[in-house]
């Protein structure tokens, strides 16, 4: 389960998105498991612009509890990261938890911004690292308000297939091919045994030039990222054995 830490600072969000990748199979699941979540649709309570709420806690939420991942993405630099004003009608700084409902994920991050007293109107902002059913949790002293929603769409994810190596006596040349959403690419390197040291950050190069200086058997692999520098999984390592 994903869970969400808070903390106070700016309204900027600058969280690390870590997109997961599925294949045919867990997609199905997925579909499934969204068609099951049981959203949260808003009750009418709370001053605006809050439309959802109990007697101490109130919340703006979209109509249906559906949100358009991919629209945020985009809006977002990379970020599935979601505004939600809150009201508090009681007297407190405002906490935010959440967790993944349909499958596991990796730590969202909200924003609770100081500035806004120690009641009433409450800004905040939420990023998620995938898609999927979230439960939502705000809560000011001993008084909370927990509200589901569901983030549909495919977040286009870098990928890195394909990659080989020619080896000319004691150089070797390695190149990959990648899907329309990579721009650049880290390399990274072991010789066996050893840990993985990236040797290229951020080239938009598709080919690498290996030396012997690097050692006679070499492990190499590469990951790209997209325009925000959101990095996707690392390829498959291919061995180069140079001369």
């Amino acid at each position: 389960m994903g869970y969400l830490a808070t903390s106070s600072g700016a309204v900027g969000l600058f969280a690390v998105v870590i997109l997961a990748v599925t294949g045919p199979g867990e997609a199905a699941t997925r579909s499934r498991a969204e068609t099951e979540c049981p959203v949260t649709v808003p009750n009418g309570k709370g001053p605006p612009p809050a439309n959802h709420g109990n007697n101490a806690l109130a919340v703006g939420l979209a109509p249906t509890g559906t949100y358009d991942a991919l629209m945020f993405y985009e809006a977002n630099q990379g970020k599935i990261s979601i505004k939600f004003p809150w009201m508090r009608l009681v007297k407190g700084q405002l906490r935010i938890t959440a967790r993944r409902l349909d499958a596991p994920a990796p730590p969202a991050t909200a924003r609770v911004p100081n500035g806004y007293g120690d009641e009433g109107f409450q800004a905040s902002g939420v990023v998620f690292p995938t898609v999927g059913c979230w439960r939502v949790t705000g809560s000011v002293s001993d008084a909370t308000l927990s509200f589901v929603i569901k983030l549909i769409g495919v977040i286009p994810v870098a990928h890195v297939a394909g990659v080989s190596a020619v080896v000319h006596g004691r150089t070797a040349t390695v190149s990959w091919s990648a899907n329309a959403v990579s721009e650049r690419y880290d390399i990274a390197v072991r010789r066996p045994g050893a840990p993985w040291r990236i040797v290229v950050w951020r080239t938009t190069d598709t080919t690498y030039s290996l030396q012997r200086s690097v050692g006679r058997r070499v492990d190499v692999r590469v990951r790209g990222m997209d325009k925000w520098l959101n990095a996707g999984p690392w390829s498959r390592p291919v061995r180069v054995v140079l001369g």
